[in-house]
């Protein structure tokens, strides 16, 4: 069997069921319905469902693990929306809010040289500790991580900075913040993405800025923890990741700094996993 291609693409989709639609009439749509109808799809690699841990809105949040979000425009699955059973249409039509993104995988910037230095004087950039590994394709994990068993945690961080600084912000993530978090109790892998497009959210709850932003004012960098447990965050080393004179810098220069903790519900092996 061929090595399975590294996916670059990510279909992110916050969900809200409301007063209308149970947990339970949720679950069982999405868990036995719509996952299923792509899966089997060749660019799909996995689904995974996680649920809200931070008494935060919107509760529910699937992603999709894609070859390449370009993918999304292939007819087999533009039929999947075109050709909604009558189920699917109904829970959608009752549901507070779904509201889907793309993303794009960012690569980690060129390694670190006279001509990008870091604006911390006497810094020495970091490099990841013998436990972890870049997978290609802007994703660090632990050596033994499976990509099919994500989290069971998951900290989802949304970015904005100045366009002229986000140069910047992949050089700290990859000089210094990486490196710290994978050090940190529990750590299992790191992401980070770019936003490709926001399509308009729909259901009671979509106007912007209820439950999420416009497509205008949705940050653009994403960046994806996940980890083992939670306990970690009350360690040293979690300390030291977040309390740096660089980290302080990045997050006074930002215009959004959002962070989301969910955890696993379920997770789905897709086709593209297995090419």
């Amino acid at each position: 069997m061929s090595t399975p291609t590294v996916p670059t693409g990510l279909l992110y989709v916050f969900t809200e069921t409301g007063p209308n639609v149970t947990n339970a009439e949720f679950t069982d749509w999405y868990d036995n319905e719509h996952v299923p109808l792509r899966t089997p799809l060749p660019f799909f690699h996995n689904a995974t469902r996680w649920v809200a841990t931070d008494d935060k809105q919107p509760t529910y949040l699937a992603t999709y693990d894609l070859t390449s979000c370009a993918a999304l425009d292939e007819p087999a699955y533009t039929a999947l929306p075109a050709n909604r059973s009558a189920r699917e249409r109904d829970v959608m039509g009752r549901m507070a809010l779904v509201a889907r993104r793309t993303y794009d995988a960012l690569p980690p910037p060129p390694p670190s040289s006279a001509s990008a230095p870091s604006p911390i004087p006497g810094f020495t950039p970091l490099t990841l500790p013998a436990h972890a590994r870049s997978a290609g394709a802007g994703n660090e994990c632990r050596a033994d991580y499976d990509p099919l068993t994500p989290g069971p945690f998951l900290i989802a961080v949304e970015i904005a900075v100045p366009a002229e600084r986000e140069a910047e912000l992949a050089r700290w993530y990859a000089d210094e913040h990486l490196p710290l978090l994978a050090a940190v109790p529990g750590w299992r892998r790191s992401r980070r993405f770019v936003l490709r497009e926001v399509s308009a959210p729909t259901g009671a709850r979509a106007a912007p800025g209820e439950l999420v932003p416009g497509a205008e004012g949705t940050p653009r960098l994403l960046a994806l923890h996940e980890y083992a447990s939670m306990d970690g965050f009350g360690s040293e080393e979690f300390k030291r990741a977040s309390t740096t004179e660089w980290r302080k810098r990045m997050f006074g220069m930002a215009t959004a700094w959002e962070r989301r903790v969910f955890k696993v519900m379920r997770t789905w092996v897709g086709e593209g996993s297995k090419a």
